[in-house]
């Protein structure tokens, strides 16, 4: 029978998002596996199988996904880790091999930024620029418990500074800089 040898020409791709969950999309196969063309209405569904990976081949399943005909792609939540995933044609009376696996590894989210960062030295600096360097020049002092802002920050010499309220700063001249630094922690 035709039904039974399905050939598959399908892609699958990966668009991932941080909290997991990944989207899998393919192109349905257009022939049967000795090269007669599949009818449009023969195919009933993709199964989509995932699982544990043995190197670059799949592993254990742990999970499936049956999608009807004719849609082309399926979202799946997966933990954060490497994982293995496969695709099969059907019809009413057969399913194709597997594709060619896809090995996906979903990071783990990154954590919360520091929060409360805190002055630790009392001299705050405006940044001049420099041929080749930045170059920090003190402008004044802040109280030791000035928040910092922690999106906002200069390298320097290697030291990170990172910007502070103007409205805090006891200026020690007549420049005062719409943004002043200081070293926090």
């Amino acid at each position: 029978m035709r039904y039974l040898n399905l050939i598959v020409v399908m892609v699958l791709a990966c668009q991932c998002v941080h909290a997991a969950t990944v989207t899998i999309t393919w192109d349905h196969p257009t022939q049967y596996v000795d090269g007669t063309p599949l009818p449009s209405g023969a195919l009933t569904a993709t199964r989509i199988e995932w699982g544990t990976c043995n190197g670059t081949s799949f592993g254990t399943r742990a999970g499936e996904r049956i999608v009807p005909y004719p849609a082309a792609t399926t979202t799946i939540d997966l933990a954060p880790g490497t994982h293995c995933i496969r695709a099969y044609s059907r019809t009413a009376s057969a399913e194709s091999s597997p594709t060619n696996t896809l090995v996906h590894t979903v990071l783990p989210p990154a954590p919360q930024p520091p929060s409360n960062l805190r002055v630790s030295a009392q001299t705050v600096y405006t940044s001049v620029k420099r041929t080749d360097r930045l170059v920090m020049l003190p402008v004044g002092t802040v109280p030791a418990e000035t928040g910092c802002i922690p999106t906002e920050g200069v390298i320097a010499g290697g030291v990170t500074y990172y910007a502070v309220p103007r409205a805090a700063v006891r200026w020690s001249g007549s420049v005062r800089p719409d943004a002043v630094y200081a070293i926090c922690s």
